[in-house]
């Protein structure tokens, strides 16, 4: 299939897909004559487990650092489940930092003609 099958199929755009390729997540696609891609199920899938990778918090470069390694057989299994628990624990901080922003905003939001609204405005005043 055409890189725009592709990308319709994955919701990945075609940039993307032309990206991960070049950097080596996507490993190479076989081209047709001029060079234009050809992909097939197997990428759809490929592209689902990066897509999977990539919403559990791993970033391209541990996903890249992950396909290496899966590549490398089962008895990597156990480091990059490591590289799973490494980014869930990266999760949970962003979790719990959002929580925190969220917590300042509802006190930013409650304070706002108190405090925010008089504060903002004296500080602009010493600019002028």
């Amino acid at each position: 299939m055409y890189i725009k099958e592709m990308a319709a199929r994955t919701g990945i755009t075609e940039e993307t897909l032309r990206y991960y390729e070049r950097i080596g997540i996507m490993p190479p696609v076989p081209r047709k004559a001029g060079g234009v891609r050809n992909y097939s199920e197997y990428h759809i899938q490929y592209m689902a487990l990066i897509r999977s990778l990539k919403s559990s918090g791993m970033t391209l470069d541990d996903i890249q650092q992950y396909m290496i390694l899966a590549k490398a057989g089962d008895d990597t299994a156990k480091v990059r489940k490591n590289m799973l628990c490494t980014a869930k624990n990266n999760l949970l901080k962003k979790i719990a930092y959002l929580q925190y922003a969220v917590q300042e905003a509802d006190f930013q939001i409650s304070h706002y003609e108190t405090s925010l609204l008089h504060q903002t405005d004296r500080l602009m005043q010493e600019l002028q």
